[in-house]
This record gives C-alpha cells, sequence and structure tokens, in this order.
C-alpha cells in the first residue's frame, strides 16, 4: 500500500495494491497511451512519439509507487512468460518499451506452445480448439503482458486433458 502513482486515478478513497517500479515504466506507459487516446477515433497516435521511447533508460534506482490492482488478483505464476522476456530485455539494457515487447512476445510463445499441446492432446474436436484459440480477443490476449494468455491456454490444456481420460477407453493390465 503506498502513494498512487500510477496509470488510472479512480476510487483514490481505498487504499492501492501496486508497488515501486523504475519511473521510466509509467512515463512509457503514459507516452504509449495516452488518456485522450482512449475512446476517441479522431485522434490518432503519433508513432514518432513511440519511437523517441526506444532510447529512454530504465534508472532502475528511480523508483515510484505504481498501482496494479488488476495484476494482484492473479497468481505469480501466470507472469513466468512476461518475466521472462522482461529479464532478457534487462541482461541486454533494453529500454523499458522493448522489456514490454519482449513480456508480450515470450507470453504469446507460451499461448502458443500451451495451445498446441491442448490441440494434439485432446482426443476429438481438435479443429474447435484451433476454432476458439484463432478468435480475435483469444490472440489479442495471447500478446499483451496480461496474465490471460497463460490462464486461458491452461484452461484449453486442462479440457483437453479431461476430454483425453474421459473419452479414451482404459488399458487393463
Amino acid at each position: 500500500v503506498g502513494e498512487c502513482s500510477g496509470y488510472t486515478r479512480d476510487r483514490q478513497d481505498i487504499p492501492c495494491s501496486g508497488g515501486y517500479l523504475p519511473k521510466s515504466l509509467l512515463v512509457t506507459v503514459r507516452e504509449v497511451s495516452p488518456p485522450n487516446l482512449r475512446g476517441s477515433a479522431e485522434v490518432k497516435q503519433n508513432p514518432q512519439d513511440i519511437f523517441a521511447l526506444l532510447d529512454l533508460p530504465l534508472q532502475p534506482s528511480d523508483r515510484v509507487f505504481i498501482r496494479f490492482q488488476g495484476a494482484a488478483l492473479y497468481s505469480p505464476v501466470s507472469y513466468i512468460p512476461q518475466t521472462i522476456g522482461i529479464a532478457v530485455g534487462r541482461i541486454f539494457g533494453a529500454s523499458p518499451l522493448i522489456m514490454f515487447y519482449l513480456g508480450r512476445f515470450v507470453n504469446l510463445l507460451a499461448w502458443l506452445g500451451l495451445g498446441y499441446w491442448a490441440i494434439c492432446k485432446t482426443p476429438m474436436v481438435s479443429w474447435l480448439f484451433v476454432l476458439l484459440l484463432l478468435m480475435p480477443m483469444s490472440l489479442f490476449q495471447a500478446g499483451s503482458l496480461s496474465a490471460d494468455a497463460v490462464t486461458n491456454g491452461l484452461v484449453f490444456l486442462l479440457t483437453a486433458t479431461f476430454l483425453q481420460y474421459g473419452l479414451t477407453k482404459p488399458t487393463i493390465s
């Protein structure tokens, strides 16, 4: 719990869930997705604003409390792929924007792996799995930093496992 400097400022009357993160992360998020872009078809993102963030250093010692109440609801396990991508970016001294995209990319790879495993594992309706995995919102979540990609991938894998055990004949030895 701390002073909120996060992306949104709604519900200031309740304590914040979050943590102390490098201020450059907050600057990156605010520059890439300014409030005037949301809900307005007329306002467009300036690509130069995004390219300018490629040179922004992480500056890990300059920290500010950032709220992330939604993320606090998920298990940390759901963020392992994103963490790996971001860690690779930190090793190579990448900017926060590059680290965000590396996290998204590794999250997509994890989702693809889980989806592929589920399709291979299911004894029937594998094309239904393919169609559901290719739904626009499923693809959108897969390429995000959200925990939903891993969660959804695990749900597909769990469903395939239940179908496999429920529909295959047991072998008697």
